[in-house]
């Protein structure tokens, strides 16, 4: 084949195939190029997570349920509703649940608490973690104290208190946020540590902790919930007692010694029961107007019984206490300087034979009269110490009325009952004698009574010797009438000798009535203290009759109730009466019967009115040297315990006086 039939015949099939290809070159990228975006457009997005949606994750007890939903987030961003779908569960299942209603899924609180909501699908898993907290409605704070004392730190509030619907009320006492706006006076602090507050315990969470003596405003606030301002003081006074039997919430001995010496210094003595006896001992120096340093006299040691009346004196630097045990009367001297203590068996046996009262009895000289009762000889038996420390080896025995006995500060002493002959005579029969004279001489009278009487009281001793006698009278039970109750008064005085008078006094057998008697001069001065809260008859003995004064009538919420005789003072008498709001000091003198002249608190603001406050009055002292007076009490408002408070803020008794005395 030539070249010319070759060109003929193969350069237009190579034009033409060329021409093909390079259509289909370009035809065929543009239609590959169009099949591929199809493709990416048509496939379905990833399904990626899921995420729980709830509006509050801070849920009310007894309050609103809260909408809860699941949702799907796929790879392209969008979201699908899968609530219904999902697998929900709570941890734990007590605080709350899940359920639908009426095609809404809900969060219901159940209890307060934590918990953790779990939702599942398909694989794929989200928690979230709620807390479901008290619906409150209102919240109430009761103040342990208006006044405090100044020498510990003490907890602020007895209690708060959240109210919740539907639900028991709860404590937020340790949530509160406490701000004195006077913190010179008092803050909290909490680094005072005393009486109350253990060491170990740190910080003080809630405890006012005084300063100094004054006024100052505490604001209270509950996680941003303003809960007003409380007004308070720290007031002159001290707490007393020991910090390990009040966390042992251990009871105390009956009644508290708080003797004072001819310098006015105070031994204040407090002690426990807790399983075994304790004593401290801590003295106020009235030079220094301030407590010394506490120690412990003794421990382990034993009494007749949890309710024993441990008797005390204190003259010059020693404390003498006195007590008994089921099988010997004991006592001890304290030397507060030294602290050293030595102790004295006055008598033992080998049978439970000591029983109470026990009675500790000191003269202006420095003699002591110790007494108790014997049951295995079914006597009252006493021993004398002299000035000097000397116990007496004899055994003064007496009738086994011990509960008819006293003796006053000149060394007086008499025991009183009312004896029936065989002729059905009653005669009211003394033993009467001066513990302060060696040797001792016992003087027994005897005085026909006109009443059926129950029995006398014990018997009030001027310091001459004369005997002021309450003698009380009621009917056989079956024949009880108030109206038919009465009382006898035997006086007797050096000049005159015996008289009996006989008193209808309101009240004079009622369950719980009271008499006191006390002398000032040769006048003495008796009340009566009815059950029903009348107040105090108040009855006068002068020229040998006695004679019904003014009343000394109910303060407050309180009734002057007795425990300790009126205290004679510049020929008139001094009476110590608790009420709810404080301690009363009132006067009497024949010209204008009864007056206040001093207020001690706050005894009575201690704990609230409801119930929680009681003052023992067993418990309440009256301390008088160089026409001063000052007070203490034992009361039950911390924790079921016991609180001993002091004032040494001692008042002026020259204020009391008769005119013209």
């Amino acid at each position: 084949m030539t070249i010319k039939e070759f060109s003929r015949r193969f350069i237009p099939f190579a034009v033409s195939t060329i021409l093909t290809l390079l259509l289909c070159a370009c035809g065929g990228g543009g239609s590959s190029s169009g099949s591929g975006n199809k493709e990416e457009t048509e496939s379905p997005p990833v399904a990626q997570k899921v995420s729980i949606s709830l509006s509050t994750t801070e849920l009310l007890y007894y309050g609103e349920k809260q909408a809860i939903s699941l949702s799907l987030i796929y790879s392209d961003g969008s979201s699908e509703d899968i609530t219904s779908s999902a697998e929900w569960s709570v941890d734990p299942t007590t605080v709350a649940k899940i359920e639908a209603t009426d095609g809404t899924t809900y969060v219901h609180p159940l209890e307060t608490g934590s918990a953790t909501i779990t939702a599942s699908h398909q694989g794929h898993e989200d928690s979230i973690d709620i807390t479901v907290s008290p619906y409150i409605h209102s919240i109430e704070t009761v103040q342990r104290a208006i006044t405090f004392p100044k020498n510990t730190a003490m907890p602020f509030l007895k209690h708060a208190h959240a109210r919740v619907q539907g639900a028991p009320d709860f404590s937020i006492l340790g949530d509160i946020i406490y701000t004195s706006s006077n913190p010179d006076i008092a803050d909290f602090s909490g680094t005072l540590y005393s009486v109350i507050v253990h060491p170990d315990r740190s910080p003080l969470t809630g405890h006012l902790t005084p300063r100094s003596v004054g006024n100052t405003e505490v604001i209270l606030n509950y996680e941003g919930v303003d809960l007003g301002t409380r007004e308070v003081t720290v007031g002159d006074y001290y707490l007393i007692g020991s910090d390990r039997q009040r966390l042992n919430n251990a009871p105390w001995f009956s009644t508290f010694g708080l003797p004072s010496n001819e310098k006015g210094n105070i031994a204040l003595l407090t002690g426990s029961s807790s399983g075994q006896f304790t004593v401290d001992l801590q003295v106020f120096n009235a030079a220094t107007n301030s407590l010394e340093e506490k120690f412990n006299v003794f421990q382990n040691f034993e009494l007749q019984s949890h309710g024993s009346v441990l008797r005390s004196t204190f003259r010059d630097q020693v404390v003498t206490l006195f007590w008994i045990t089921p099988t010997a009367a004991l006592s001890a001297d304290i030397n507060t300087q030294t602290k050293q203590a030595s102790f004295v068996t006055l008598s033992e046996s080998t049978e439970d034979a000591f029983y109470e009262p026990n009675y500790l009895f000191k003269s202006d000289s420095g003699s002591l009269l110790a007494c108790w009762l014997n049951t295995s000889v079914l006597l009252t038996q006493c021993k004398t110490r002299t000035p000097d420390g000397i116990w007496s080896q004899e055994m003064i025995e007496l009738p086994r009325d011990i509960r008819s006995m006293n003796a006053n500060r000149q060394g007086y002493a008499a025991l009183t009952r009312v004896i029936e002959k065989e002729d059905g005579q009653k005669l009211l029969q003394t033993h009467r004698f001066n513990f302060d004279q060696q040797p001792i001489e016992i003087i027994v009278e005897e005085l026909p009574i006109s009443l059926d009487a129950g029995g006398p009281r014990r018997p009030a001793i001027s310091a001459t010797g004369s005997l002021a006698i309450p003698i009380t009278y009621a009917p056989r039970r079956d024949e009880f009438d108030f109206n038919e109750s009465g009382l006898q008064l035997a006086t007797r005085t050096l000049t005159d000798g015996w008289s009996l008078q006989e008193i209808y006094a309101y009240g004079v057998m009622r369950v719980g009535t009271e008499i006191e008697l006390s002398w000032s001069g040769e006048r003495a001065l008796m009340l009566v203290a009815d059950s029903l809260g009348a107040g105090s008859a108040t009855w006068l003995f002068s020229g040998m009759s006695w004679d019904e004064q003014e009343s000394l009538g109910a303060i407050g919420l309180a009734t002057p109730t007795l425990d300790h005789p009126p205290i004679p003072v510049n020929d008139s008498w001094v009476m110590h009466v608790p009420a709810v709001d404080n301690f009363y000091l009132f006067c009497f003198d024949e010209a204008s019967g009864w007056s206040q002249l001093d207020a001690f608190g706050p005894m009575g603001q201690w704990g609230d009115i409801s119930g929680s406050f009681s003052v023992r009055q067993s418990n309440q002292l009256a301390l008088i040297w160089q026409e001063h007076a000052a007070f203490g009490t034992e009361d039950g408002g911390y924790k079921n315990n016991s609180l001993t408070f002091f004032h040494p803020n001692y008042s002026d008794l020259s204020l009391c006086t008769l005119p013209g005395s």
